[in-house]
């Protein structure tokens, strides 16, 4: 007879694990590191529709172009994001005392950087090491 502690155990592994693995994925979706290729939309079209060589080709440049404008526009969103939230916090930071202002610097740092476009993580966090949403303006 199986021993039901081991069941529960590894039950509890794989659902783990696919949570991890759904995380990481979407991570890397979101971050650029996997992208998924419009060759299969084009190849699609090619199929179903029967594209002449000049149709391919132009459908190709309207995706490319497409696809430049809207990464043109994430990272435009990205920059008022930021400083919505830069201004956001900067209002908190107003209303505290000097004290609370020292802390408040120490203990609720954003988590995107300053710099360019696209950054974050790295920076911050709570003073318990534990998850911080410095992106917040709620300290």
């Amino acid at each position: 007879m199986p021993d039901k502690g081991k069941g529960w155990l590894f039950a509890a592994v794989a659902v783990v694990s696919l949570a991890i693995g759904f995380a990481a994925s979407s991570l890397a979706y979101r971050e650029g590191w996997l992208a998924v290729s419009h060759g299969s939309f084009i190849d699609r079209m090619q199929h179903e529709l029967n594209l002449t060589p000049t149709q391919r080709d132009q459908i190709v440049q309207i995706v490319d172009e497409t696809h430049s404008k809207v990464m043109a526009l994430r990272e435009e969103f990205q920059h008022q994001r930021r400083e919505q939230i830069r201004q956001a916090r900067a209002r908190v930071r107003a209303l505290l005392t000097p004290e609370q202002q020292e802390k408040f610097d120490r203990e609720f740092k954003p988590r995107y950087r300053e710099g360019g476009p696209g950054t974050h993580g790295g920076e911050g966090g709570s003073h318990d090491g534990g998850p911080h949403d410095g992106d917040s303006p709620h300290p």
